[in-house]
This record gives structure tokens, C-alpha cells and sequence, in this order.
């Protein structure tokens, strides 16, 4: 699946399609060398 960038209050914004449920509240986001993208959970939701 391809998606893109979108302006949202001259921030970037990933909008996630509806099958994609985030499973925690907060993410540590890096960017690799190569222009991967990496979102890691950082607490979850039912804590």
C-alpha cells in the first residue's frame, strides 16, 4: 500500500488507512540513511 504526505498545520502527517489500528499511544519515530521510516510504540494503549 502507498501512501503520502500530507500538510496538516504546516506539520507532515501520515494519515494511516482505516486497516492499520495503532496498538499504543506514542511513537519514537527515526529516519534511516536510506529514507526508511520507522515508528516504534512506546507505551500501549490498555496500560
Amino acid at each position: 500500500m502507498v501512501i503520502r504526505i500530507q500538510s496538516v498545520n504546516h506539520m507532515n502527517a501520515f494519515l494511516l488507512p482505516n486497516n492499520i489500528q495503532p496498538k499504543a499511544a506514542q511513537y519514537k519515530v527515526f529516519q534511516a540513511d536510506d529514507g526508511v521510516i520507522l515508528f516504534i510504540p512506546v507505551k500501549d494503549i490498555s496500560e
